[in-house]
This record gives C-alpha cells, sequence and structure tokens, in this order.
C-alpha cells in the first residue's frame, strides 16, 4: 500500500523517512458507516451560550461598579434572547424560569 523512499537520520535518534502513498478510489463497493450522517454525531454534546445584550462602560465607570449598581444592556425587555453555537446563533426565544433556574422558551429556529 505504501512505499518506502529515502531513510534519512536526523540529529536525534529518530529515523525519518518519507511515505508516497498510492491513490485510492473513491467511493469503495463497502457498506456506508451510517444510513444518516447525522447518527454518528447524534450523542455529540454541545455547549449553547445565551447572548442578553451587551453594555458600553468607560473604564471609569467599570471601576465605579459595586454589589449594588445596575448595568444597563442595549437589549429591550421583549426583545428576543439568542441562543448561539460556536458564537453562531441558532435559535431565539424568551427568558423563563424552569422550576429555580433560567430557561429558554424557543420562538425561531435559524436553519
Amino acid at each position: 500500500m505504501s512505499q518506502e523512499k529515502d531513510v534519512k537520520e536526523t540529529n536525534s535518534d529518530a529515523i525519518v523517512e518519507e511515505v508516497i502513498l498510492e491513490p485510492m478510489n473513491e467511493g469503495g463497493a463497502g457498506d456506508k458507516l451510517k444510513s444518516d450522517p447525522l447518527d454518528l454525531v447524534k450523542n455529540v454534546k454541545v455547549t449553547l451560550d445565551v447572548y442578553l445584550g451587551d453594555a458600553n462602560l468607560t473604564v471609569a465607570e467599570l471601576t465605579a461598579l459595586t454589589s449594588e449598581s445596575v448595568v444597563k444592556m442595549n437589549k429591550q425587555l421583549n426583545d428576543p434572547i439568542e441562543l448561539l453555537l460556536d458564537g453562531k446563533v441558532v435559535a431565539r426565544g424568551k427568558l423563563v424560569a424552569v422550576d429555580d433556574v433560567f430557561g429558554i422558551q424557543i420562538t425561531e429556529t435559524s436553519r
């Protein structure tokens, strides 16, 4: 399948060999790994981020923050909350309470 060519010795004890690979045929006669390509990744866990908005402060305003300070965000109360995967919006929704934790009720998805 492969042929060795030009064996070279380096300064260390390792031997470096050039390997020439023979071309493979595209599309083999074997069976597919899975019928649905998503079957390969369905159980992979991902981390989603929630974007509530942002705020612009001067350094003086930032250093003046205390435990009672309130920072005003750039989003309105009724604006949808964005759900992000790897920095890209995958859904939008409303902020809700689920038992005693935050949740998002999805109102639209990005496809």
